[in-house]
Order: structure tokens, then sequence, then C-alpha cells
């Protein structure tokens, strides 16, 4: 469920949010898990690892660290958000040039409970709140993901594969999403400002909310190099203001703006694996002309002097006969054929599409004569 309200929504995050303790204990550095063993400080620092099922507990932890990274995962790790903890992981990292992430990992993870997880990245030449070189699976929990200004991409939540977000429809436990890149614009570098960024970005149920600024290059909400798959309609929230030309134009996917004076919402977002089209195809003979020059040459190779019979030895005067100082000229002719293979091909490009629409009329397509199949 969501509100197309701001207000609205805002006020469902913190009814859903419940008060607990949080750790005294701030931590100060990265918390790198790759090769920790077993360790239990949920009740002095608000986190615990547990090495064998590679699951990271968390519930009240404050972590603020300037260094580059604020929790390193271990691939095919988790972390469980315990219900009512609000868990805080701030990279403040002093260096623009530095690639700085909040949380990170070289392989796929997941992120389920019922807490509240809160992560800023403040700067960085590549600034990603949650990074995966893999997937991110976000099944439940309130996650909120900020990345600060970047020279080069700053992003909220990141996957080099596929972030899939929420479960089952219905299930009171899926999650709230919010990614949100602050980039603001910079006239001499070209720099991504994007909310959630992937391969491919599958939305399952839950609410999920992605907001970008004024990044001069790509700027969305939602940005993907392959495919958005809406499993469960009304699920996503766009901001008001949002830009959506990459999802319209880059991806060419369809988006039905519901918006008005709220929020924009996208309720039909295509992707290309899921729908059936109907294709045409049209050709158009060409011919092909190309002009080729040939310039032959030849090339000496190394000379070779052979002696035939014996040297005549004679006494002066007789002398030598011949020209003296003279040379020998002589012709070679040599017949030769020249081969030129030539590709020849072609490289398409389309112009904007026209559109011409007829008159609604309620009900299934009238007056479309069926195609035998194998003859588009």
């Amino acid at each position: 469920m969501f509100s197309k309200k701001k207000g609205e929504k805002t006020e469902m995050f913190f009814k859903k949010e419940k008060k607990t303790r949080s750790a005294e204990a701030q931590l100060t550095g990265t918390l790198d898990l790759t090769n920790m063993p077993t360790t239990d400080n949920l009740a002095t620092e608000g986190w615990a690892w547990n090495a064998n099922t590679r699951v990271l507990t968390l519930d009240g932890l404050s972590l603020h660290t300037t260094s580059d990274r604020g929790i390193i995962l271990p691939e095919n790790s988790s972390i469980n958000l315990i219900q009512g903890g609000i868990n805080t992981v701030e990279v403040e990292n002093a260096s623009p040039a530095d690639i700085n992430y909040g949380i990170f990992s070289t392989g796929t993870f997941n992120i389920d409970g019922n807490g509240t997880l809160n992560v800023n990245v403040n700067q960085g030449f590549f600034c990603h709140g949650i990074h995966s070189d893999r997937d991110i699976n976000i099944l439940g929990g309130i996650i909120n993901s900020t990345a600060g200004e970047s020279s080069r991409q700053s992003v909220g939540i990141f996957a080099i594969g596929t972030i899939r977000i929420g479960t089952d429809v219905g299930n009171p436990n899926n999650p709230i999403v919010t990614a949100i890149s602050i980039n603001p614009f910079n006239p001499t570098t070209v720099a991504d400002s994007v909310g959630i960024y992937a391969n491919q970005i599958i939305f399952r149920a839950g609410t999920t909310t992605g907001e970008s600024s004024s990044g001069n290059g790509i700027n969305t909400a939602f940005y993907t190099t392959n495919s958005i798959i809406l499993e469960n309609e009304e699920v996503v929230v766009f901001p008001v203001g949002a830009n959506l030309s990459t999802l319209d134009v880059d991806l060419n996917r369809v988006v039905r703006d519901n918006g008005g004076s709220g929020d924009r919402v996208l309720t039909s977002v295509i992707s290309r694996a899921a729908v059936v089209t109907c294709s045409s195809v049209a050709h158009r003979d060409v011919e092909l002309c190309v002009p080729v020059s040939v310039r032959p040459f030849a090339n000496t190779g190394n000379t070779i002097v052979r002696c035939c019979g014996l040297p005549i030895i004679g006494q002066l005067p007789d002398g030598c006969r011949g020209v003296p100082g003279g040379t020998c000229n002589f012709n070679i002719t040599q017949r030769i054929c020249v081969e030129v293979p030539v590709q020849f091909g072609a490289e398409t490009t389309t112009g904007e599409t026209f559109v011409l629409c007829a008159e609604a009329i309620a009900g299934a397509c009238i007056n479309c004569p069926q195609i035998p199949e194998g003859e588009v």
C-alpha cells in the first residue's frame, strides 16, 4: 500500500517504526565481515555476525566512518533487521576523489526483517549508498539510502546485476524503500544522479520511492541497462518532477502517468521478455557501388651475381672489350592478377515514431484479420 501524497506516505513511515533501545557505543571504522569469525556485539554495539550462515543481525547499530566503506559483506550474505531497531550507517569521506560506498559487497546479498536501515554517503567520485557487484534482494524492512555529491555517479541503491524488491503481495512485512541521489548540477563534469540503478529491477511488492537531483548525466529515479519488471501494480512512487525520460526513451518502456498534482505513479512498466508484440517487416532494394583504385608496384630483391665459366686472363695492351663505365639494361615482364575483397552491408536507423489515434471503442479488437503464424 502507498499514498500518492508525500505527507501521507511519510506518516506511514513513522507509524511503522517502533521505539527501541540504541546501542550506546558508536562504531567509527569500517565493519568488514569478509573474514570475520562469528561475533556477538548485539547488546553493546547493535550488531552480531554469524560466520556460518553469513547473517548480519542489526538492532540499534550506529556506525559513522570517514573511510571509503561503511559495511563490507561477503558474497551470499544477509542483513537481518530486528523489529523496532533503528540502524544508521554514515560514510563521510573528506576526499571527493575516492570511491565511497555505505554498504558494499562483491556478491549477492539480502536485506530482510522489520527494522529500519538508514544509509548516508556524503560524496565521492563514485558515491553509492548500497552497492553490490551482483544482485540485491530487499525482502523486508524500512530502507532509506541516500547518496551525495559525485563527479561521476551518485546512486542511492546500485547493483551490477538485479535488484529485487518485495516478496508476495499482501505480505505485511514487505519493504518500504526510499533511494535518493542528491547530486547538485556541476557544469564542468558529466555526473549521473539516480535513485535505483541496476541491470534489471524487479518490483514484486511493497512501496519503493526513487528520487534524483539535477546531475547533468543520467538523471532519473530508476534506471536499468536491461529492463524493469513490475510484478504487482501500484508499488512504485515517482516524486513530483522526477525525470522519466530514461524510462520513456532509452529503455522504450510503457509508462502511464496518474500523478496530477500528487506523486507520479508507475502503474505499467513492460519488459521485453514479458510482452508479445505484433511485428511488421519492410524491405527495400538498394544498389551499392564503390570505386576501387589499384596501383601496381614492383620491388627488386637482393641482387645475385653468378660466375659463368672460368675467367679469361689477358695481357696488356690487349685491353678489355666493351664500353668504359657502361651499363647493361634489360626488361622483365610479368603478368599479375589482383584480387580485391569488398564487403557490402547496411546500417539502419529509425526516425521518431508517428502516432495517429483512432476513436476509443469498448471491447476487443474488431476488423483486425489474423495473420497465420509464420507469415509475420
